[in-house]
């Protein structure tokens, strides 16, 4: 659940939003539009605690992601624009980062103490990451770049060229 109540952002003296204020729930899904330049980036910056609102508040559930594409895309990215939409999400992608670092740290054949304390991480790593939605976002991703609101039984790219 996220809760923002009030919150406010203004760059100088233009205002991108005031006393914005909405609830979401567990199971909701929402969209937020709006032309160029009235603030919905900003309004994800804010939640995703890379912008401080200019006065508000936001609460989280504990355990809740905010996940959302940049708009702006890296130039030279090696990344594919699925890895992108399911890597969205900077809590599951620290959290897969981690779990990579800890399973090298394994295969280094470090003292069984060690192996232990990492193991135990490890574990316990991999039980949020799947709490969070890390094991699905690939499928979420797949799910979201075709249009679809069921599930799918294989991703097959509409592309088409002129």
């Amino acid at each position: 659940m996220i809760s923002v109540s009030n919150i406010s952002k203004a760059y100088g003296s233009r205002i991108l939003f005031s006393a914005v204020t909405f609830n979401v729930g567990v199971r909701d899904r929402i969209a937020v539009v709006g032309p160029n330049g009235s603030g919905k980036t900003t309004l994800f910056e804010i939640m995703t605690e890379k912008v401080t609102p200019d006065s508000g508040s936001i609460t989280m559930r504990k355990g809740t992601t905010v996940g959302y594409l940049e708009q702006e895309v890296k130039p030279f990215s090696q990344q594919q624009l699925l890895e992108e939409v399911a890597m969205a999400s900077t809590r599951i992608t620290s959290m897969a980062h981690r779990i990579e670092v800890l399973q090298a740290a394994l295969a280094d054949g470090l003292e069984e103490e060690d192996t232990a304390g990492l193991l135990r991480e490890l574990g316990e790593l991999q039980h949020s990451f799947e709490a969070a939605g890390g094991y699905n976002a690939e499928y979420e991703a797949k799910t979201v770049l075709s249009g679809c609101s069921g599930q799918i039984a294989s991703y097959q790219p509409r592309c088409t060229t002129s």
